[in-house]
């Protein structure tokens, strides 16, 4: 009876946490601050920011070709295309602001 009962808080975790995931087809813009900070604006109105933990290879002064993501849902990276190749971005756990 324990363990169903620590199954089913471990569901609900799970499901209250999936709001902060969100469709790449979502995103309105993305943006980098100075203090490494990415933002996510969507179409809705809403943001998502998280802590960027590879501030080498993101491109904080916007100078890329191309965003691709793994999937269609945002997770934690990227992989950015530029003049010098590929690079991969990433991020910490965003939270909506």
């Amino acid at each position: 009876m324990f363990k169903l009962f620590i199954s089913a808080l471990l569901l609900v975790g799970f499901t209250a946490n999936a709001d902060h995931h969100f469709s790449k087809s979502e995103i309105k813009n993305i943006l980098f601050t100075d203090n490494n900070t990415i933002i996510f604006e969507l179409n809705n109105g809403d943001a998502f920011e998280g802590t960027v933990l590879t501030k080498r290879t993101c491109p904080i002064k916007r100078n890329y070709h191309k965003i691709y993501f793994t999937d269609d849902l945002v997770g934690n990276s990227f992989v950015i295309m530029d003049a010098s190749g590929l690079k991969t971005c990433k991020w910490g756990a965003l939270e909506k602001s």
